[in-house]
């Protein structure tokens, strides 16, 4: 049995309802349409190019901007990414009718790397905001009435890099038509993310305020006072920054630097002064050997800053231009070294005694461990590491076959033969770590591995009992092993003065000061994959 569920007229009904809520439908969604590309999605974050405005006018300020959405635990790059990483590149496509945009950066946040590394950059969520100007009207397009419309299509190739512990680098083009019309109409979905992040971008210090709505073009009437001054250390500078009219935020404050050519600069230290702020940064020569400019640009970005009745904290940016304080004469008038200030009178300010000849023992016995020629040091490494094959028995002409009983109970001649090798072992390791400051890590690693090839070849030796054909070829590597670190030292050695690389326990005699040698303590390391200059922007080790 069928039971009919028709009712009359119910297909009419239900087609007036059809049209009805498609009707509604597009009128309610040409209003929250977002101006926006389709997001690009990878496991690690999440890319797409948005616009403020659902009708941007046709002369005019264009705001755009990169949206990022980072899943948990990774992190994107400011314009100065740190100690590894780089800062996202996006490249635009020419469009008749719209001046070059511009890039701009919000305040940035600072991580911690695994082997006491840091990065500048952002978490979770940030747009990269996008300043454009459209300076001549697109070619206009007949609209559905026969009105007049215009678009600009907009094309943009976004290269990043993303890190965790782990970075992997992306590179999309994203693309949007952005909507022209006589009067401008603000995007309801994203113009509210656009000024949240435009509020993010630091305000140019030293200026007076403009009009509420512009904060990336308004100032804070705070003058910054930066001086650098010397420090004992040689090749060590400190850097000073004060800010007038501001307190830290409950978060605190914090500063970053854009890179500088000729200047490491260190993580800052802050304490408040009356009246504001104060930021001091140790600072480094990037090349010892280079001389610095009498003056300096030094682009500066301070954030969690609070300014009397301000109701969010804020962040503040500047370059500035800084005097930099004159060389000392020589190394010896900031920190003179033992053997130097022992050798030489003059450098402490007494006289020299009458009537006796100027000996320098301290610096004599010093300048064999840190001769400026670094291939006295790999020499007397190679001698330290055949007094160790020595005492281990390797290098016997002939090996001895242990007994039973020798095995049991070595001799005490054996046991103090095999604690001299150990001793000799000790000096050897010293040796490369004087090494170390004298050439490159490139060749102190060659340096090591013609070492360890050395003691390979004496054990191969000891193990072949009868003379021969095979120990002569073997005894002849070894002496090649022996010769290359003195040649590899004196290859490889570092183009700066050695005595600015030095530390003071390791002086050099005859007359010149030593100073303090090595990074800073501000500075991860210099020679790990990722350096402070980061010469590869595509390194990857975060």
């Amino acid at each position: 049995m069928r039971i009919d569920t028709r009712i009359p007229g119910s297909a009419a009904r239900a087609g007036l309802a059809c049209l009805a809520l498609a009707a509604g439908g597009l009128g309610a969604a040409q209003p929250a349409a977002a101006v926006a590309s389709p997001w690009i999605v990878n496991p690690q974050s999440q890319v797409r190019l948005i616009s403020g405005d659902l009708v941007a006018p046709r002369q005019g300020e264009l705001r755009l901007g990169v949206h990022f959405r980072l899943a948990p635990g990774w992190h994107a790059y400011w314009k100065n990414s740190g100690d590894a990483g780089f800062a996202p590149v996006v490249t635009w496509k020419d469009v008749p009718g719209l001046a070059p945009p511009e890039l701009l950066w919000p305040s940035p946040h600072r991580f911690e790397l695994p082997g006491g590394l840091e990065a500048f950059g952002y978490s979770d969520e940030v747009v990269y905001p996008v300043r454009a100007a459209i300076a001549t009207t697109a070619t206009p397009l007949a609209g559905p009435a026969g009105g007049r419309r215009g678009s600009l299509r907009l094309v943009a190739n976004v290269d990043y890099l993303v890190c965790k512990v782990d970075c992997v680098p992306h590179r999309y083009d994203l693309a949007l038509d952005q909507p022209l019309g006589e009067r401008a109409e603000t995007d309801p979905q994203t113009a509210p993310l656009l000024d949240r992040w435009w509020r993010e971008v630091p305000l140019a210090a030293g200026r007076e305020p403009r009009p509420a709505g512009t904060p990336a073009s308004s100032a804070i009437a705070s003058r910054p006072e930066m001086t650098l001054a010397a420090t004992a250390a040689p090749g060590n500078l400190r850097l000073a920054l004060r800010l007038r009219g501001v307190t830290a935020a409950p978060g605190g404050a914090d500063l970053f630097f854009e890179a500088h050519p000729a200047l490491e600069l260190g993580r800052p230290r802050v304490r408040a002064t009356d009246g504001g702020l104060l930021f001091e940064v140790p600072a480094r020569r990037k090349d010892a050997s280079a001389p610095l400019p009498a003056a300096t640009a030094i682009a500066w970005t301070a954030t969690g800053l609070m300014q009397d009745g301000g109701p969010t904290p804020l962040a503040l940016a500047a370059r500035q231009d800084v005097a930099v304080p004159a060389a000392k004469a020589s190394a010896s008038a900031a920190m003179p070294s033992l053997g130097a200030s022992a050798a030489r009178p003059e450098a402490t300010g007494r006289p020299e005694p009458q009537g006796h000849p100027r000996l320098e023992p301290r610096g004599r016995l010093r300048g064999f461990l840190a001769a400026r020629d670094p291939r006295g040091v790999a020499l007397a490494a190679v001698a330290a590491a055949l007094l160790t094959l020595e005492g281990w028995g390797l290098l016997r002409r002939r090996p001895r076959r242990r007994t039973a009983a020798d095995a049991e109970a070595p001799a005490p001649a054996v046991r103090r033969r095999e604690a001299a090798g150990f001793l000799a072992l000790l000096a050897t390791l010293g040796l490369l770590y004087a090494l170390s400051l004298e050439i490159s890590a490139e060749g102190l690693a060659g340096v090591e591995l013609a070492l360890l090839a050395m003691s390979l070849v004496a054990w191969l030796r000891r193990r072949i009992e009868r003379p021969g054909l095979a120990r002569s070829l073997l005894a002849a590597a070894l002496a090649a092993c022996a010769i290359v670190p003195p040649w590899l030292a004196g290859r490889n050695r570092l183009a700066a003065d050695p005595s600015a690389l030095r530390g003071a326990g390791l002086a050099l005699g005859h007359g010149h000061a030593a100073g303090v040698g090595g990074p800073s303590s501000f500075t991860p390391g210099s020679t790990p994959g990722i350096s402070p200059t980061v010469s590869d922007r595509r390194s990857f080790d975060a």
